[in-house]
């Protein structure tokens, strides 16, 4: 038998949003850990079983900052959900991941 809830790593700088996602989620079979910062998701994935990452698409660094022993991002092991707004150059830092890693943009739609 596996573990009952996955791990999902949400990197997200902004502390009100960071709950709004929680909060969205708190239902869900899932063990939500937040990171504010590149820093701190490699912290949190060195610690616990991360099975997905969702992460604010103004952090595209995180691709290349979250990289493993062998140069190897993570983002090749593991799905990465990039959500939210983001600048040209965050577009397309995040558009350089498609290929061999899993990753998915979305964008915020009105939940009215």
């Amino acid at each position: 038998a596996g573990r009952p809830r996955k791990g999902l790593l949400l990197v997200e700088p902004d502390p009100a949003e960071a709950a709004r996602v929680t909060g969205l989620l708190s239902g869900a079979p899932v063990e939500v850990t937040v990171a504010a910062d590149v820093l701190s998701a490699w912290d949190a994935l060195q610690k616990q079983p991360i099975d997905c990452i969702a992460a604010n698409a103004r952090l595209p660094e995180l691709i290349d900052g979250l990289s493993d022993s062998n140069g190897e991002p993570v983002a090749c092991r593991l799905p990465v959900i990039a959500y939210g707004e983001a600048d040209e150059a965050a577009e397309a830092a995040w558009g350089r991941t498609n290929g061999p890693c899993t990753t998915r943009r979305v964008t915020r739609t009105s939940t009215s």
